[in-house]
């Protein structure tokens, strides 16, 4: 059983309406009416690139964490890793954080694997162990 602090239920309930939000969003709208949803400009992903201080870095993995615990609870929806990380990212936005959203397709043989995540600074959010194999 998933245990979350009272502190948090809050949150990760809010976090949640966000995926299904996304979710929704993803399906129902045609991609080019997505398109600046999906990607950033290049000053953000200048910003992106600048270190993160402790106390940020601290935020941004405690949100990571609280987007990943409300994404555990699905249901009929698709929380994958692209929509978990456009949240994260709408919510590292609100706070003043830059984030850039990267995405990675690996093909071998027939089988192929794709993955979205985030970095700041130079550190990777959201994400696999083997995403460097991905880029």
């Amino acid at each position: 059983m998933l245990k979350i602090k009272w502190s948090n239920a809050f949150l990760v309930i809010r976090l949640w309406l966000d995926l299904v939000g996304v979710d929704v969003r993803l399906r129902l709208l045609h991609h080019g009416l997505n398109r600046g949803f999906l990607f950033s400009d290049s000053s953000e992903d200048a910003l992106a690139r600048q270190p993160l201080d402790a106390q940020t870095e601290e935020a941004v993995d405690r949100l990571s964490c609280l987007v990943s615990t409300a994404a555990r609870f699905h249901g009929p929806f698709n929380f994958s890793c692209l929509r978990q990380a456009l949240v994260l990212r709408s919510r590292l936005r609100a706070l003043g954080i830059a984030s850039r959203l990267v995405y990675g397709v690996k093909k071998e043989n027939s089988n192929v694997s794709a993955h979205a995540w985030l970095e700041a600074g130079s550190k990777t959010i959201n994400s696999i162990p083997d995403v460097k194999t991905l880029k």
